[in-house]
């Protein structure tokens, strides 16, 4: 299996050859093309604009100027007249064989411009032919042909060539160490992350990439970094968790386990002393069980299999039924419950109703396990345009402002909140941000705390 590295690296080379290939095409294939017809256009264009402003008629007065422009082009020149008679040659190459047929001349001087190319039967040497018509007064009064060797490019050819083998073999060598170190250069960073990805898949998650590139690898580089301490700091709550629902599960456990016993063994005759430890019983698997639904529910919510249900319902009706399930708890624990509302009147909203109930019991039971006794706990109703504002207030020691961002967590209890399971705030976070509603909370030591959220108006 090739690496990546090689096949960069390949790529690359084969990218270098292709522009070679075409290099040598275009260079040494077409090369005498394109210089032959650059030496047509550029001859046709002198002679066509020399044969407009001469006077066929009076060869002499030409005869310097058509000297000159022989020299010029290094050609011969014969300027010939409408009965085909040549009357003016300039130039110092000789015919030798080479002659000016009457077709040639009939050609031009039927307006047609000639350009052709022969091979001299001596030297076995191109030349080249380019005759155009002498106009005057719209008429066609002579004609002049230009005839010149090509300059041998054969030479020239071969020299390329071997400069351009030379300079290939450089370039080639060169290209290829600088794509080698390109490729890995490259594909480090790949390596890198690969690396990372198999160490975090073996379950280290304390890896650290230093990428410090600003491109996409860069990105990614940093994008595992946070994904391997978002995977740890999962690692670490699932650990949390376990200790956690294992040190919760173990007091009631416990407690039904021993006072099972005791009843078994020691009280079972003793009517008092027996429903009183049934009584227990009873109270410590209800615990349990509030537990074990509070980790279902919680699980619920954080694997997105929650489904809403949500319609129509009066808010404030709702309210009163949770706090009349606190009535007992009121007097047990000698906290009064106070729901306010600034408008007699009816707040319809539209959400879940048993998970929105859910919400109202866990905020409410939390506010009542952190009040004093003898205090209050109020809960405040109100619109605020089309958001039904409901908050929840205790008059308790307070949340420390450097907990307030961690108590959404679950399981975190602080050291004056260390009342339940740790689970209710992270399940009610978990249906309030289902429901897309704003959620908050807001406390000060030793004057109370506010929990408060808002959901939408029917």
């Amino acid at each position: 299996m090739r690496s990546i590295v090689v096949k960069l690296w390949l790529g690359m080379i084969a990218l270098v050859a292709i522009m070679f290939f075409l290099l040598w095409v275009f260079q040494i294939q077409y090369l005498e093309k394109f210089y032959i017809n650059q030496q047509i256009e550029h001859v046709k264009s002198r002679v066509n604009e020399f044969a407009h402003r001469i006077d066929i008629s009076n060869p002499k007065s030409v005869s310097a100027d058509l000297e000159s422009l022989s020299l010029e082009l290094k050609a011969r020149t014969d300027l010939f007249n409408l009965n085909k008679n040549i009357i003016l040659t300039t130039g110092q190459i000789p015919r030798m064989g080479m002659h000016i047929s009457d077709e040639d001349m009939q050609k031009v001087l039927s307006g047609q411009i000639l350009i052709d190319k022969r091979v001299h039967p001596r030297f076995q040497n191109l030349f080249l032919y380019v005759g155009v018509p002498i106009i005057k007064n719209y008429s066609i009064k002579g004609g002049m042909v230009v005839s010149f060797p090509v300059a041998p490019i054969e030479e020239t050819t071969n020299i390329l060539k071997i400069q351009l083998i030379i300079i290939s073999l450089i370039i080639f060598l060169a290209s290829t160490l600088l794509a080698y170190f390109i490729s890995k250069g490259f594909t480090k960073p790949i390596i890198k992350i690969n690396n990372a990805a198999i160490e975090m898949a073996n379950g280290n998650l304390n890896i650290s990439l230093e990428i410090n590139s600003r491109d996409e690898f860069g990105t990614l580089g940093r994008t595992i970094n946070n994904l391997a301490y978002q995977l740890s700091k999962i690692e670490q709550l699932r650990k949390e968790l376990i200790a956690n629902i294992s040190h919760e599960f173990r007091t009631p456990l416990s407690l039904i386990r021993g006072y099972a016993e005791t009843i078994r063994d020691v009280t079972g005759d003793n009517k008092e002393k027996r429903d009183k430890q049934i009584g227990i019983v009873i109270e410590e698997s209800e615990r349990l069980t509030r537990m074990v639904n509070d980790v279902l529910n919680l699980a619920q919510i954080q694997s997105g299999y929650l489904n809403l249900n949500k319609r129509q319902f009066e808010i404030d009706e709702i309210i009163d039924g949770v706090l009349k399930r606190f009535s007992y708890i009121e007097q047990i624990a000698n906290v009064n419950i106070n729901f306010q509302k600034k408008i007699q009147q009816k707040y319809s909203v539209y959400a879940d109703l048993d998970r929105i109930e859910q919400v109202l019991y866990n905020l409410i039971n939390n506010a009542v396990n952190h009040s004093e006794q003898g205090s209050k706990v109020i809960v405040k109703l109100d619109k605020f345009n089309d958001k039904i504002k409901i908050e929840i207030i205790d008059s308790g020691k307070g949340i420390p402002q450097e907990q307030l961002p961690f108590i959404w967590d679950r399981f975190f209890k602080g050291e004056e909140r260390n009342k339940g399971t740790g689970l209710g705030l992270a399940i009610v976070k978990g249906i309030l941000t289902s429901h897309k509603a704003e959620f908050g909370v807001e406390s000060k030591e030793s004057q109370g705390t506010t929990f408060w959220f808002k959901i939408d108006a029917e």
